[in-house]
């Protein structure tokens, strides 16, 4: 673990959380897939963000009883080469003042938990993000659709994911929360088609929350003590208001 990178932060505020989402919605398309990516001065090359943890789960987990809904939003920070300005954040129950910064780990090798990658994970959507070309992440975020009911249908630009199962699950938990991860993926069978967001984003949970987690729906897997859940729907273009 001595290589890894991890970027801390201080405490979400509503300025910041506005700041930054707002900065990912009006970011040249050919500038995004750099706030995934940092220079690594030892090897002269970019290395790629592979997960995003939750610093502060002590201040979740004091609100964890509240929670009704998570949601999972893109952001970044002012263009650095030498960091991933790349700041997920999750918001619970549409509340500025319940939001949490995801922090960036990367030149590490990527790992869920404490063992390696799951299969269904490794096959369906993170090798494909870990190995995928730096000029194809740009397309990721973008699909055919509208963001209001009003609007004629053009290229939008995907805001935020929501996680509708995974919330009530850690709700109704009898234990704290350990950890939150966030793990990019791309999902191959959406990638090219024109109306939906190939980026799949995974949130994973630990401890294991609950022994039937895989029978629920939008629930993928747990695996080593951890749960892992997809997002239930990217808006846009899903939420059309």
């Amino acid at each position: 673990m001595e290589n890894t990178i991890i970027k801390k932060k201080k405490n979400v505020t509503p300025s910041d959380f506005d700041e930054n989402t707002k900065r990912w919605c009006k970011e040249d398309v050919l500038q995004l897939a750099h706030h995934f990516h940092c220079f690594n001065k030892k090897t002269a090359q970019y290395d790629r963000v592979i997960r995003f943890e939750m610093a502060d789960i002590v201040s979740f987990n004091k609100i964890r009883s509240e929670i009704e809904s998570i949601k999972i939003y893109l952001a970044v920070e002012k263009k650095n080469k030498n960091k991933i300005t790349c700041c997920p954040y999750i918001q619970v129950n549409d509340d500025k003042d319940m939001v949490f910064e995801l922090s960036s780990v990367s030149e590490e090798e990527p790992r869920f938990g404490d063992s390696l990658v799951p299969k269904i994970f490794k096959d369906m959507v993170w090798k494909n993000w870990y190995e995928s070309e730096i000029h194809q992440i740009d397309d990721l975020f973008h699909c055919w659709g509208k963001k209001y009911e009003s609007d004629p249908e053009s290229i939008v630009r995907v805001e935020y994911f929501e996680f509708d199962n995974i919330a009530q699950i850690i709700k109704d938990s009898e234990k704290n929360i350990e950890a939150i991860t966030l793990y990019p993926g791309i999902d191959m069978n959406k990638f090219g088609k024109r109306e939906m967001i190939s980026f799949t984003p995974v949130l994973g949970v630990r401890p294991l929350l609950s022994e039937n987690v895989t029978n629920l729906k939008g629930i993928l897997e747990s695996n080593n003590g951890e749960t892992y859940a997809e997002y239930s729907s990217p808006c846009p273009p899903t939420c059309v208001q």
